[in-house]
């Protein structure tokens, strides 16, 4: 008896490798679901140890969550991001936003379109880029067209600034 269940359990084992290899590497329809958590503390006007006379010190916990779904085929993909930032410990100061949604067109021969809010990302990110150490991060309301290949990337965008109140 216990060489049978040797011998099934065996067999079974060489067949499962089997198995998952005769299943197809590339999905005809991918979605995803990731969620991001990032908590740091800030300690304003003064340090450890107290300076004298600051009074106005103040320290606090900042939290941010994002929730990020993804679809993709092989031409189509889209992701749809919402993040929520806030202080622990406030009640009802917290913001819930769209950080990130938008659809990309892909072709065959390396032609995209990629419309809606989205982050830009470019070279060493020093001057574009999500500046995601940040609560809230940086993304755009773009229309995005270009050819991206192998050893080549080229791209456009058309954008609109919406902020009333926008300082750099």
């Amino acid at each position: 008896m216990k060489c049978l269940m040797r011998r099934v359990l065996l067999a079974l084992l060489l067949a499962v490798p089997m198995g998952l290899a005769a299943q197809d590497t590339e999905k005809e329809n991918q979605v995803t679901a990731d969620i991001q958590l990032l908590t740091h503390g800030e300690i304003r006007k003064g340090g450890l140890p107290k300076v004298e006379g600051g009074n106005d010190r103040s320290s606090f916990l900042l939290g941010r969550s994002r929730l990020v779904l993804g679809y993709e085929r092989p031409y189509i993909q889209a992701n749809l991001n919402i993040q929520h930032t806030g202080i622990w410990g406030q009640e009802g100061k917290g913001s819930v936003n769209v950080y990130e949604a938008w659809a990309k067109l892909n072709s065959k021969i390396g032609l995209f379109m990629q419309v809606g809010r989205q982050v830009l990302s470019y070279d060493d990110e020093r001057i574009i880029g999500p500046n995601d150490w940040a609560m809230a991060g940086v993304s755009h309301d773009v229309l995005k067209v270009g050819c991206q290949r192998q050893q080549f990337a080229l791209g456009m965008g058309i954008a609109e600034h919406h902020a009333k109140n926008f300082h750099y």
